[in-house]
C-alpha cells in the first residue's frame, strides 16, 4: 500500500467501492408487487415471511416493507378483514351516543 501511495498519490487511497445494490432484484420487486396486489389485505410481518423464504431477504427497517405494501396498493392498517364480530346495530346505537355526548358538551347542536 506505501508504494501505491507513493507511486498514485492520494487516489491510491480511494477505495474502490461501487455501492451497494438493493437487496431484491427489479423482477423479484416486480413479483412481490403483483403477488400482493392479489391479496385480499396483508401484514407487515406476513410480507417480511414471504420474502425471507422465497426471496432470502430480510430488510433491516420495517420502512422497507412499508414501502413495498404501499406501492403493492396495501395498507399495514388493513391487515385484518372486517371484523366477523361486528354488530351494525351496536355500532349506529354507539354513534349516535357519542354524537349526542359531544353536541351537548361542546354547546352546540346540530340542525338539518
Amino acid at each position: 500500500m506505501e508504494n501505491q501511495v507513493e507511486n498514485e498519490g492520494a487516489d491510491a487511497l480511494k477505495l474502490n467501492y461501487k455501492g451497494g445494490k438493493g437487496f431484491l432484484t427489479e423482477d423479484q420487486r416486480d413479483e412481490i408487487l403483483f403477488y400482493l396486489r392479489m391479496q385480499p389485505h396483508y401484514s407487515v410481518e406476513e410480507l417480511r415471511d414471504y420474502i425471507e423464504y422465497h426471496y432470502d431477504v430480510v430488510y433491516h427497517s420495517k420502512q422497507s416493507y412499508y414501502d413495498l405494501l404501499k406501492e403493492g396498493r396495501q395498507s399495514w392498517h388493513q391487515t385484518q378483514a372486517a371484523n366477523p364480530n361486528r354488530d351494525e346495530a351496536q355500532v349506529l346505537q354507539k354513534r349516535e351516543e357519542i354524537k349526542q355526548k359531544t353536541g351537548r358538551a361542546s354547546g352546540r347542536h346540530r340542525v338539518g
